[in-house]
């Protein structure tokens, strides 16, 4: 079946093997919260057993819920030790395709070298720490 996911601007995005036929989630499987705002809109409307990844560096809260997965990152420090703020939603796409592998960290790497423009090379290694640093920090987190 379909991966459904909710992306950092609240877009939907789906991720399946066949055709996909209406593109509107009302529950979808994994959000990505950035801030406070997006907890709270998104939170309830995760599907049961779904997952919810969020910045604690803005979100000073705990999940209400008990029925879907939290993983709490502080993405806004990752990304300052990786280079910039602006790479927040990088690591917290790499902690996304820890938590749910959907797509091969690999597959991101190369689709970041294949298509920035040459004149932002300079941006590929901190996107790719970033990433890297996201994937990591959710890796970290599973029993050993």
């Amino acid at each position: 079946s379909p991966q459904l996911f909710r992306t950092l601007e609240g877009q939907t995005v789906i991720v399946g093997d066949e055709p996909i036929g209406a593109p509107l989630v009302r529950n979808p499987q994994c959000v990505v919260a950035m801030n406070l705002p997006s907890v709270d809109k998104y939170e309830h409307l995760v599907k049961a057993g779904g997952l919810l990844i969020f910045d604690n560096t803005l979100v000073r809260r705990a999940l209400v819920r008990d029925d879907i997965q939290g993983i709490a990152m502080p993405a806004h420090d990752i990304a300052l030790q990786c280079g910039s703020q602006r790479l927040v939603n990088v690591a917290m796409l790499g902690a996304l395709l820890v938590a749910r592998p959907v797509v091969e960290l690999s597959a991101v790497r190369a689709a970041l070298r294949a298509h920035l423009p040459e004149r932002h090379v300079a941006l590929l290694e901190p996107n790719m720490a970033a990433l890297q640093a996201g994937a990591d920090f959710v890796a970290a987190l599973a029993p050993a």
